[in-house]
């Protein structure tokens, strides 16, 4: 079906202050049709990031230096209400992950499990948000 080309592709940004999360994530998501637009090593550089490319998707980690994943996703919402934001996070994280649910990230997941475990959860949160 020629159509479904015409599309454009869901893009998406990588704010995470680990290389090999980021390489990880890009990898994922090129896998399963997601474009990554961008990759930023703290909430600051990626809040400028998301304002520069307005992706259909941000990925972003909780721990990080200079601008944490708490404070980059009310930044990132004060601008765009709508904005897809999948918080990144380790397992022991989980009282930190629910109260950004709660203040307006879509979902979540735990980017310390296999790269498979990763991809399907990925997959899944992008189905159920639809973008």
């Amino acid at each position: 079906d020629h159509r479904m080309n015409d599309r454009p592709k869901t893009t998406a940004i990588i704010i995470d202050d680990m290389t090999s999360i980021r390489a990880m994530a890009k990898a994922i998501l090129g896998a399963i049709g997601v474009e990554v637009v961008g990759e930023a090593e703290n909430g600051a550089l990626g809040l400028t990031l998301f304002q520069e490319t307005r992706p259909d998707l941000v990925l972003l980690d909780i721990d990080m230096p200079v601008k944490d994943g708490v404070s980059t996703l009310k930044s990132i919402l004060a601008r765009d209400a709508t904005a897809n934001v999948v918080m990144m996070t380790t397992v022991s994280n989980q009282a930190v992950v629910e109260s950004c649910i709660l203040g307006g990230a879509k979902d979540y997941i735990t980017k310390d499990k296999d790269p498979m475990t990763v991809k399907a959860r990925l997959e899944q949160v992008i189905a159920e948000l639809s973008i």
